[in-house]
């Protein structure tokens, strides 16, 4: 019976000591305090390298496609007692897409010719009469059946 006991000890010995050992190897590390940074102005793979300034482009509306174009040519009036009070209609071709808005089911292509309509107004950007050969940013509103006109409604920027 000595041995039985003597047996039980020594293996509760054992398990105690081996508890204890498995207790400091999960002990976490404490390290010397480090001064805080901002994530905000540093990138989460590395803390010293700064995080690259992301620009958000400006959302596009619905039913509309922003590209660049360049007029190949402004066509006369359509209609009898047209004037320069009804607005432009010119012939362009699509230099890129910029970007589609949501349920734009026109795809353009680069090269592709469009016809365009100018409302009142909106052919001259900064004061300047856009011309012929002149090469735009704008917004394209779809037209509502195939062969209509695309509508500008606002010219972004030209560019020269």
């Amino acid at each position: 019976m000595l041995s039985v006991n003597c047996h039980i000890r020594l293996w509760g010995l054992a398990l105690a000591l081996g508890g204890f050992a498995c207790q400091q190897a999960h002990k976490p590390e404490v390290s010397a305090p480090q001064p805080e940074t901002s994530q905000t102005a540093m990138s989460k793979g590395s803390p010293h390298r700064p995080r690259p300034a992301i620009q958000v482009p400006a959302p596009i509306a619905p039913g509309s496609v922003q590209a660049v174009l360049v007029l190949e040519k402004l066509l006369p009036p359509a209609g009898e007692g047209a004037t320069s009070q009804t607005g432009q209609r010119a012939e362009a071709r699509i230099v890129s897409v910029t970007g589609y808005g949501a349920g734009m089911n026109h795809a353009l292509a680069d090269g592709q010719k469009i016809t365009v309509y100018f409302p009142r107004g909106v052919l001259k950007e900064g004061g300047k009469q856009m011309q012929a050969q002149d090469r735009a940013e704008v917004n394209l509103q779809a037209p509502l059946q195939e062969h209509e006109a695309y509508l500008v409604n606002s010219v972004i920027r030209l560019i020269k």
